[in-house]
């Protein structure tokens, strides 16, 4: 993996660069302390900690649709997967049966 360095910073900033995207995996902590201290240069961080401007986590990973591998930097905000499964079910279950849909949920 890549590792940047701190003063890399400097570099990014006087090329005038709108923000930087700092993931836990290629960039030091060393490094993402120092890019973030930069008042010119925002930070969004992926698993790179708090020091970053703003936080970005995947949607899947929030509402707990993904069951086998969950990252250390992941806060799972929601358990919405048995919800998903019980509609998919449910509407299956009423095609097949025949009960939707209706006159009620038809253009024609």
């Amino acid at each position: 993996m890549l590792r940047l360095r701190a003063r890399s910073s400097v570099r990014l900033e006087i090329l005038r660069r709108r923000g930087v995207l700092l993931s836990c995996w290629s960039v030091s902590r060393t490094a993402w302390r120092a890019w973030s201290r930069r008042p010119y240069l925002p930070t969004i961080g992926i698993g790179a900690g708090p020091f970053c401007d703003g936080q970005v986590l995947v949607i899947h990973d929030i509402l707990g649709l993904c069951e086998k591998y969950s990252p250390k930097f992941v806060r799972q905000y929601a358990d919405v997967k048995s919800v998903i499964a019980a509609a998919a079910a449910r509407f299956s279950s009423e095609v097949k049966e025949g009960e939707f849909p209706t006159e009620e949920h038809s253009f024609a």
